[in-house]
């Protein structure tokens, strides 16, 4: 046999030992994403999943009326009904991200998520680099239902998700809207898939004021910085509910203030304890205008709370003075002004200590008298020692008695646990 001709049979067999393979299990793994009937044998055989009334392939358009993936004990357990998509393409890119996954649309009726608790501690990622490109165009969930969100849902979720964007650098979610309870939320998140994982994200919140027969009011929060330590900031901007008593006299009947409160934090997700110093400033605020069962307020407030770690002292200190101050029984807060030093430790959340009250009572218009002491919180017992100047209970309260009292007090009890 001449060398040609055993070169041809060994190229042969190379062919038929190598190639004829790869291309089987090529035609095999498409005729499984590409075709209905492929893709139904696939999700048969997933591990952990169940799918029922499927129709159309995984590339392509594809609906199911319900998959189930349930990693129980100590995974997630999913469910999805309505789940389908339209539209998926995938496009070869070359380099390390051999592939990009593009949906022009992806959407579920009802999304149920049940996470398992981590019983170790959360770890920063080195990166958050994908092998591979996604992209949904228009992403929609009609509820997303956790044990993490309590009863009710996160609802009419929808926006554009890409991940992996600008070579694979950065992944990014546009034009997101969703709703929960009476808020709704909009706004827009990105973070660099490299070290430091930079994040920038804004979030704008709005109540549903006329379902709720509340004032209206709205806020915006931004995040940004590394991901290991991000800083928060957060305004909240409502209309008056109650006229300004500092402006508003029979001489002037200027417009009441608007309510605002504006919040700073950095934030460590990543640390046994994830918040660093966090710093509030109100005016005008009125309790009732986000909760009908509030009463009505117009606190300006200044509160700073200090920490350093979670088996470290949290240090608040508060100052309040509410402009809208009177009886209990009219709806009103009666304290005119209070200042606070609180603390605790975050590692023992049944201890807290009392170092510093001092609450002018009353309303607006007349003073019902002065509080100061200290005290102590615990699940098994409380203790306040304070100290009473002119008290007069019908003042807080008119169903009170009409009385005027001094002097040293000293409460103790249990409960309130």
């Amino acid at each position: 046999m001449g060398m040609k001709k055993k070169l041809a049979i060994a190229a042969a067999l190379v062919f038929a030992l190598l190639v004829l393979p790869i291309a089987g299990t090529l035609s095999g793994l498409w005729w499984m994403l590409g075709h209905p009937s492929g893709t139904a044998w696939l999700l048969q055989h997933v591990p952990a999943m169940k799918v029922t009334g499927a129709k159309g392939a995984l590339f392509g358009d594809f609906e199911a009326e319900r998959v189930e993936f349930d990693a129980r004990p100590g995974g997630l357990h999913l469910v999805l009904g309505g789940l389908g998509w339209r539209g998926l393409q995938v496009t070869s890119l070359g380099g390390w991200r051999q592939w990009k996954l593009s949906f022009a649309e992806l959407q579920a009726a009802r999304f149920d998520l049940d996470l398992a608790p981590s019983k170790t501690a959360l770890k920063a990622p080195a990166d958050l680099a994908l092998p591979l490109e996604v992209e949904v165009k228009a992403l929609r969930v009609g509820a997303l239902y956790s044990n993490f969100l309590g009863e009710k849902p996160l609802r009419e979720l929808t926006g554009q998700l890409h991940l992996g964007a600008e070579g694979g650098k950065q992944h990014r979610v546009d034009g997101l809207s969703v709703a929960w309870d009476r808020l709704r939320a909009s706004g827009s998140a990105q973070i660099e898939a490299q070290a430091p994982m930079n994040l920038q994200a804004a979030v704008q919140l709005a109540q549903d004021a006329a379902a709720a027969n509340l004032p209206a009011w709205n806020a915006q929060a931004t995040l940004a910085g590394p991901l290991e330590s991000p800083a928060l900031k957060a305004t909240l901007r409502a209309l008056p509910t109650v006229p300004d008593a500092k402006t508003t006299s029979k001489s002037n009947k200027s417009a009441p203030a608007a309510q605002t409160l504006d919040a700073r934090a950095t934030l460590r997700p990543f640390a046994p304890w994830p918040l660093g110093d966090l710093k509030l400033n109100a005016k005008a605020l009125d309790l009732a205008a986000f909760s009908s069962a509030a009463p009505t307020t117009a606190l300006d407030l200044d509160a700073l709370a200090q920490t350093a770690g979670l088996n470290q002292p949290v240090v608040v200190n508060l100052t309040l003075a509410n402009s809208a101050a009177g009886r209990w029984n009219e709806a009103r807060l009666p304290v005119r002004s209070l200042k606070l030093d609180l603390r605790g430790r975050p590692d023992d959340t049944g201890t807290l200590d009392l170092h510093t009250i001092d609450a002018e009572l009353g309303s607006t218009s007349q003073s019902a008298g002065r509080l100061q002491g200290s005290g102590r919180w615990t699940k098994e017992r409380w203790s306040l020692d304070s100290v009473l100047k002119d008290l007069q209970p019908a003042l807080l309260d008119s169903r009170a008695p009409a009385m005027q009292f001094s002097g040293p007090v000293a409460l103790a009890g249990s409960g309130f646990g």
